[in-house]
């Protein structure tokens, strides 16, 4: 074979293996593809069929609520016919419609106070440091608090005043509520909202 020959043949063969080449990387890419498109439909089809179980559970609950209401609408019938009851004669409570808006208002000033009392804290833990490092002290007045002489004592009557003026806006805010819904607002620490007649309270007091 001349030189020109192999040449031509080497040429062509280099065409081949790159034509091969962008052939393996398409079908690798779309074998990529398929793979995804498969274990997308896996992911749809297991979500799929959580949604058709959480139908299934809502649709199990609706059905059980409407035999319920079906049971005391018939009890209703029974006693209206009985004549023991009466809606006129019923009282029903009535919480305010903005009964939810003032719950979270105090659950943010409950929050509030929680952030006052965590900031009092590290504050607390700050003066017991400077307190080791020999920083001097002074007492205010007849109470025990002890404070550092890089804190003015005008301030820090300043802080106690608005502290103390915060915590009274806080107690009139609560029994402002509790005498215009008739109801004691309790929020413990997880959250958990309480309501108690007032009543209830002064009857439990009086008893006592």
């Amino acid at each position: 074979k001349s030189y020109e020959e192999e040449q031509y043949l080497k040429t062509g063969h280099n065409e081949c293996v790159q034509v091969i080449e962008r052939l393996l990387i398409k079908y690798k890419k779309e074998l990529e593809q398929a793979q995804s498109n498969y274990n997308q439909r896996l992911k749809d089809q297991y979500y799929s069929s959580k949604i058709d179980l959480h139908v299934d559970k809502i649709l199990y609950l609706i059905c059980n609520l409407e035999n319920e209401n079906a049971s005391l609408l018939k009890q209703t019938i029974s006693l209206r016919r009985d004549n023991i009851y009466d809606p006129k004669d019923v009282e029903l409570i009535k919480l305010n419609e903005n009964l939810s808006k003032t719950i979270d208002e105090l659950k943010n000033e409950k929050d509030t106070i929680f952030a006052v009392k965590s900031e009092n804290n590290q504050l607390l833990a700050k003066l017991k440091q400077l307190q080791k490092t020999n920083h001097t002290t002074q007492t205010i007045g007849d109470t025990n608090s002890t404070i550092i002489d890089v804190i003015p004592t005008q301030s820090f009557r300043n802080l106690e005043e608005n502290k103390q003026l915060f915590l009274e806006t806080v107690t009139q805010k609560y029994e402002a509520i509790y005498n215009y819904l008739g109801y004691k607002i309790e929020i413990f620490d997880d959250n958990d909202v309480y309501l108690t007649l007032v009543e209830d309270d002064d009857n439990s007091d009086s008893d006592m």
